[in-house]
């Protein structure tokens, strides 16, 4: 039945996902090497990070394990719980620095289950060799990361797979969440701070990494 073929797209979905990434990766890679390509030499191929929202989310947690050239990787609302029974090991994420962005009010994906429980995973020992960060959007919706709220809601909601538009509006876009443009500030924030410490080295970048003064945010962190 329909289930079921939905059910089948989403695990094939799962899986081409992260060797998508690695096919892009490839390919930059042999244009960055291509003298005759505008990209030759203009990328640090080996100095790369990842993030995404949502799927993508479970994306950024996965591809680390098809792409070892990954040096950081941003989880934004993320799904995780599809990442267990051995999906993911220990020598796929444990050296990587991952920063958890979680939307406290989330209605798609528990927060405490999938976004801080991963963080937590990550804090085990078998994990815990790098970085670890949770940014925390105390009244942000799923849909805070993203532009959705942009969109006309209303009229878009039953495309977008939502029998109701108050399902969407709600998960982020109502007058009890963040502003839109104050979450993207706070995710562009702490999420520029981190990739600039790892993959540009900058040291002085840590000094962001830190709970700013701010109750739309909770900054957690540690270092093994």
């Amino acid at each position: 039945g329909k289930d079921a073929r939905d059910s089948g797209i989403l695990i094939q979905s799962a899986e081409d996902r992260p060797l998508d990434q690695v096919k892009v990766w490839e390919e930059m890679k042999r244009r960055n090497g291509d003298s005759s390509d505008p990209l030759h030499q203009m990328i640090e191929i080996e100095n790369v990070g990842i993030t995404g929202h949502s799927f993508g989310g479970f994306t950024s947690a996965l591809t680390p394990r098809y792409l070892p050239a990954l040096k950081v990787s941003i989880p934004q609302a993320p799904f995780t719980s599809g990442l267990t029974g051995g999906v993911v090991q220990p020598e796929h994420l444990a050296k990587l620095p991952i920063m958890v962005l979680a939307s406290k009010a989330d209605l798609t994906l528990d927060y405490a289950k999938e976004q801080r429980g991963f963080y937590e995973r990550m804090l085990e020992p078998s994990f815990f060799q790098a970085a670890r960060y949770l940014v925390t959007l105390e009244r942000a919706g799923h849909f805070t990361f993203s532009n959705m709220c942009d969109l006309d809601l209303a009229q878009n909601a039953t495309k977008l797979g939502f029998k109701k538009p108050e399902d969407l509006i709600n998960d982020g876009c109502s007058e009890l969440n963040v502003k839109p443009l104050e979450g993207h500030r706070l995710t562009n924030y702490y999420s520029t701070a981190l990739f600039n410490a790892i993959l540009r080295k900058s040291s002085k970048s840590l000094d962001f990494l830190t709970q700013i003064a701010s109750t739309e945010v909770q900054f957690e962190s540690k270092a093994p």
